[in-house]
C-alpha cells in the first residue's frame, strides 16, 4: 500500500514539475495564418494555456516585423509596449502603413498573474493586393449565354406564314413532353374572323384556355403574308402557373373576359423586397395577359412553367411555315439562342415536333500557357469571379473550397480569393485553367421565379498571379484578352437550384495542362470592370444608437 501511495505522489510532483504556461493560437483577423489581409489595420487575437489553476494574463505586448529575421532582430514596425490588460481578443494593428502582397511575423509577449514573461512562438500574416490594385488585369468569358430548359422568364419571337389553302399554325412551347405543353394557334377560320388560341395540355388532356380575335391584326388582306409573332412568358412566385403577353406585328393581343366572367387577379408581390435590382425588373413584367394555371387548385408546385422544348403541332391536312426563331430575355436585353434552321415548312400530320434550344453552350471554360523561365520561390494567386469559379494549374485545382468567391450584392463589392500556389508552379511551360458557374450572380439562385439572373447573365473571371523568382525579380500573369475560351464543355447546365447537368462525351482531355493544344478554341470575351475587395472575410458593422437609461455590456464579462 506505502508503495502504491509513494509512486502516485511522485507522478504527482513529477507532472507539476512540467507544469507550463503557454501562448498559443495566434490569429490575425480571427484567421489562423491567412493569405491576403485586405485590412490595413487587422486586428490579432491570442489565448494563454496552461495547466496551472488561477493562471490569467495581467498585461501583453504585441511586436510586428515585415521579416522573420527582422522580428528576430527586434527591427519592428510595430511594437504596443507593454499594456497593463486581460484583454486577447480583437487587439488592432496601429504601426506603420502596411505594404500589399508581403508577409508579416508577429509575436506576443504576455504576463501572467504573478508578472512572469511568457512569449509566443512566431505567427505570420501575408497581405493581399490592398492599393496595389489589380492593375491591368481584366474580367475575361465568353460571349456565349448558358440556356436553362428551367428558364422562366423568357421571350420566343418568330416568323409564321400560313399559306393559301390553308388556316391554321400551332407552336408550341413550355413542353416537357406530347402530354404537357402550352400551344398558341393562329386560326384564320376560313372566311371569318381570324383568332388567337392558347391551350395547354396537363398528363395528356389538352384544356383550350383563351379563344381571342384578332381580325384587326390579321386580316382578310393580309392573311396569308407573314407575320411577326412574340410570345413574352414569365411566372410568378413558385412557378405554379405561367403568364404570357403575346404580340403579333408588334400589337398586343389584349385578354377580352366574357361578359359572364370575372377578370382573374392580378398576381400580388410584396410592396418592397430585399433582393435588389433584379426582382423589380422581374415584377414588372409578370403582369401577364394571360393566365395559364395547370393545376388551378394550387396541389402541385411543380416546374411546368419553364422554357423546356419548343416547336410544332401542326393540325392534319395544315400548313405553315416557321422561321427565324429566336429566344431572348429583357432583364439584360440578350439573345439566348437562335434557331439554326432558318425555316421550318411544317405539313400537318398532327404530329408533336418539338426540340430542345438549350444545351448548346456550356460553362465557359478559359485557358492560357505561360513561360517561367527561372526558378520560382513564390507565387501567390488573386482571383474573383462574377458567378463562382474553380481555377487549374498544371492539371490540378487550386484550392479545397467550393462557391468561390461568395455572396455580395455585385453591384456595390466582390469579394476575391489568395492562393499560395508556389508548389504547383515549375520552370517552363505551365497551363492555367479556369470554369465559369452561374453562382449567385445569374440563373435563378433562389427558389422563387422572381429572382432570376439578379445581377448579370455572362460569368466572368479576373485573376492576378505574382511570381518571385529565386533570383528576386518578379513576374506578372493576368487575365486578359490572350486567354482562350471554349464554349461547348462538359457541364452543359448548373445552377444552384437545379444542381448540374454533365455530359462526359465533351470533356476536354488536358485542357488545364501545358501541353494543350487550344487553336480551336476563341479568344476570351473582355468585360467591363467593376471594383473587388477582400474575400477572406465578411466583417458585419451595425451602428446602433443606446436607447436613453440602457446599459452598455462589458463583452469581456462573458
Amino acid at each position: 500500500m506505502k508503495s502504491i501511495i509513494s509512486f502516485l505522489l511522485c507522478a504527482f510532483l513529477s507532472a507539476g514539475a512540467f507544469c507550463a504556461t503557454t501562448i498559443v493560437s495566434l490569429r490575425t483577423d480571427y484567421l489562423d495564418t491567412p493569405l491576403g489581409i485586405d485590412e490595413y489595420q487587422p486586428r490579432f487575437s491570442w489565448q494563454m494555456q496552461s495547466d496551472r489553476t488561477g493562471a490569467a494574463q495581467s498585461a501583453y505586448r504585441i511586436l510586428v516585423a515585415a521579416g522573420e529575421d527582422k522580428l528576430a532582430a527586434g527591427e519592428y514596425v510595430y511594437d504596443t509596449g507593454k499594456i497593463v490588460s486581460d484583454i486577447s481578443v480583437g487587439m488592432r494593428y496601429r504601426g506603420e502603413v502596411l505594404r500589399p502582397v508581403t508577409r508579416y511575423f508577429w509575436k506576443v509577449q504576455a504576463w501572467d498573474e504573478n508578472g512572469a514573461m511568457i512569449e509566443s512562438a512566431p505567427s505570420w500574416f501575408e497581405t493581399g493586393l490592398m492599393g496595389l490594385g489589380w492593375s491591368r488585369a481584366n474580367w475575361i468569358g465568353s460571349s456565349e449565354v448558358l440556356l436553362s430548359k428551367y428558364r422562366t422568364f423568357f421571350i420566343i419571337d418568330f416568323d409564321v406564314q400560313i399559306p393559301t389553302g390553308s388556316n391554321r399554325a400551332v407552336f408550341v412551347y413550355s413542353a416537357k413532353d406530347e402530354g404537357n405543353y402550352i400551344s398558341v394557334e393562329i386560326n384564320l377560320n376560313g372566311n371569318n374572323r381570324a383568332q388567337f388560341i392558347i391551350r395547354h395540355s396537363v398528363e395528356g388532356v389538352e384544356h383550350e384556355s383563351f379563344v381571342e380575335d384578332i381580325s384587326h391584326i390579321i386580316t382578310a388582306a393580309n392573311k396569308n403574308s407573314t407575320h411577326r409573332v412574340r410570345l413574352k412568358v414569365t411566372t410568378p412566385g413558385y412557378h405554379r402557373m405561367s403568364f404570357l403577353n403575346p404580340e403579333i406585328n408588334g400589337v398586343r393581343i389584349e385578354y377580352r373576359p366574357p361578359a359572364s366572367a370575372q377578370t382573374p387577379p392580378a398576381p400580388q408581390f410584396p410592396a418592397q423586397s430585399a433582393l435588389t435590382l433584379a426582382q423589380a425588373r422581374v415584377q414588372n413584367s409578370t403582369a401577364g395577359r394571360f393566365t395559364i394555371n395547370p393545376y388551378p387548385g394550387g396541389e402541385y408546385i411543380t416546374d411546368w412553367a419553364r422554357l423546356h422544348s419548343i416547336g410544332f403541332k401542326q393540325p392534319d391536312g395544315e400548313r405553315a411555315i416557321f422561321s427565324n426563331i429566336t429566344i431572348s430575355e429583357d432583364n439584360w436585353d440578350t439573345v439566348l439562342y437562335v434557331d439554326p434552321v432558318p425555316s421550318h415548312d411544317v405539313r400537318g400530320a398532327n404530329k408533336f415536333e418539338v426540340w430542345q434550344p438549350y444545351g448548346h453552350t456550356s460553362a465557359p471554360m478559359l485557358r492560357k500557357n505561360v513561360t517561367l523561365d527561372k526558378p520560382v520561390k513564390s507565387a501567390r494567386l488573386y482571383v474573383t469571379a462574377r458567378g463562382i469559379y474553380e481555377f487549374y494549374i498544371n492539371g490540378e485545382r487550386v484550392g479545397n473550397d467550393y462557391f468561390n468567391p461568395g455572396w455580395t450584392d455585385y453591384r456595390f463589392r466582390i469579394m476575391y480569393n489568395t492562393y499560395d500556389i508556389t508548389s504547383m508552379l515549375k520552370q517552363g511551360v505551365n497551363g492555367l485553367g479556369a470554369m465559369l458557374g452561374t453562382g449567385w450572380f445569374s440563373d435563378l439562385n433562389l427558389f422563387t421565379a422572381s429572382f432570376v439572373d439578379p445581377y448579370g447573365i455572362r460569368q466572368s473571371i479576373m485573376a492576378k498571379i505574382r511570381v518571385t523568382y529565386e533570383d528576386g525579380t518578379t513576374q506578372t500573369i493576368l487575365t486578359d484578352g490572350s486567354w482562350k475560351c471554349f464554349d461547348y464543355g462538359p457541364v452543359t447546365r448548373n445552377g444552384f437550384q437545379f444542381g448540374e447537368d454533365y455530359d462526359a462525351r465533351k470533356e476536354q482531355d488536358g485542357w488545364t495542362t501545358g501541353s494543350f493544344d487550344d487553336s480551336q478554341w476563341k479568344p476570351a470575351t473582355v468585360f467591363e470592370r467593376p471594383p473587388a475587395s477582400n474575400a477572406q472575410r465578411i466583417p458585419v458593422w451595425r451602428r446602433l444608437r443606446r436607447p436613453q437609461g440602457a446599459r452598455r455590456l462589458d463583452y469581456r464579462l462573458f
